[in-house]
């Protein structure tokens, strides 16, 4: 299946979420995509600009897409707010899978646009979501995560690529490739954890701070771990992390 040309023209405090499609859990439902293209679909004053998937409220629905490609959708907002996700966003508590799909030259554009590829909103979920391979690559955000920007725990393995992200805000572009922070919101659970394993991080570029990766502020109990990876070849300033900044 195809869908692509969508052009959600809504307002953030309308309907405002998916160029694409916007999905709902309500919490026990499922949705499953599976070899299916969503690519330059846009959004005008929101989030998800190829996808909004959300489960409001936790359960246990889940968001599932696999052998898919996610590719050239934009989220954007009018100047000086947020534009959130340019490929897919991530309700709070919305359980996901990505497997082996193409999330690629996405944007989450205007003044303070985060998670290029996919945003994924905070708090996470039982059990945490996970992304197996796939590639993340030539997505552009101003202020946060270039390919993924999360304030949840997530893992990420399989050989997944994270690759020619850019983070463009001068000095505040951080997180070029991934963007992780733990600790974001009070109250924030504990026991969250993002995982790398297998993971290919390269060719990203941030204004600010960790081309390849940024680990912002942690809670107590939640961590950040990388095993069996490679992070080499990204670009920051100098002193500002070209590959990883904590």
């Amino acid at each position: 299946m195809e869908i692509r040309f969508g052009k959600n023209q809504a307002s953030f405090g309308t309907n405002g979420f998916g160029g694409g499609f916007d999905w709902e859990g309500s919490h026990t439902g499922n949705m499953a995509v599976t070899n299916c293209n969503i690519h330059d679909n846009t959004i005008a004053d929101g989030s998800g600009g190829g996808i909004t998937a959300t489960n409001t409220g936790g359960g246990t629905g889940q968001f599932t897409i696999s052998n898919s490609t996610v590719s050239s959708n934009v989220a954007a907002r009018p100047a000086g707010n947020t534009a959130r996700g340019g490929g897919i966003f991530f309700g709070s508590a919305t359980r996901f899978t990505i497997t082996n799909t193409h999330i690629d030259n996405n944007q989450a554009i205007t003044s303070n646009g985060e998670g290029g590829g996919i945003f994924v909103f905070n708090p996470g979920t039982t059990p945490i979501s996970v992304i197996h391979g796939g590639t993340f690559s030539g997505n552009t955000a101003v202020i946060r995560g270039g390919g993924i920007r999360t304030t949840a725990g997530i893992t990420i393995d399989q050989g997944t690529v994270i690759s020619n992200n850019a983070v463009t805000g001068t000095p505040t572009g951080d997180g070029a490739g991934l963007w992780s922070n733990l600790g974001i919101s009070a109250g924030f659970p504990s026991g969250e954890t993002t995982t790398l394993s297998k993971v290919t991080i390269t060719g990203n570029t941030a204004a600010g701070h960790g081309g390849g990766v940024m680990v912002d502020n942690s809670a107590s109990g939640n961590f950040f771990v990388m095993s069996f990876s490679r992070i080499a070849g990204n670009t920051a300033p100098a002193l500002a992390g070209s590959n990883l900044f904590t």
